[in-house]
């Protein structure tokens, strides 16, 4: 059985419930929905449904981005990286993205690290915001 109910009337006799499988709460000063009540009969295939529903969307929404992206592998050096970086940025107490991104500029032999970050870490690599470097 369902019926559309509104808040009020749930406040006043929230027993009326356990009469209903499925019920609309409504707000009926501005005839808004606010609500579904579901039976717990049928919670588990409800959940189900939406479950399935969620994990649809997700997939689709990845296929979307790797429409984009490539495949591809990462190199032996590069497999304990975020290990050995957030271990030196823990100790140096420097941000992890900076580490990260001032071990890729040193690995890909980089003279010159464009940031508009001040505080940016010193890793040996020479350091320029962009007005410098365009100047």
């Amino acid at each position: 059985m369902t019926a559309k109910v509104g808040i009020r009337d749930i406040v006043i006799n929230f027993s009326m419930l356990d009469d209903y499988d499925f019920v609309e709460i409504e707000d009926k000063k501005i005839h808004k929905r606010k609500g579904m009540f579901i039976s717990d009969k049928y919670v588990d295939e409800v959940k189900s449904i939406l479950d399935k529903k969620i994990s649809l969307q997700k997939q689709e929404r990845l296929n979307e981005i790797m429409q984009y992206a490539g495949k591809f592998e990462i190199e032996e050096r590069f497999n304990n990286l975020s290990a050995e970086n957030s271990d030196f940025s823990i100790k140096n107490k420097t941000d992890l993205e900076d580490t990260l991104q001032c071990f890729c500029a040193k690995e890909n032999n980089c003279n010159i690290f464009l940031t508009s970050d001040k505080k940016f870490i010193d890793c040996g690599i020479k350091i320029q915001n962009y007005k410098e470097f365009l100047s």
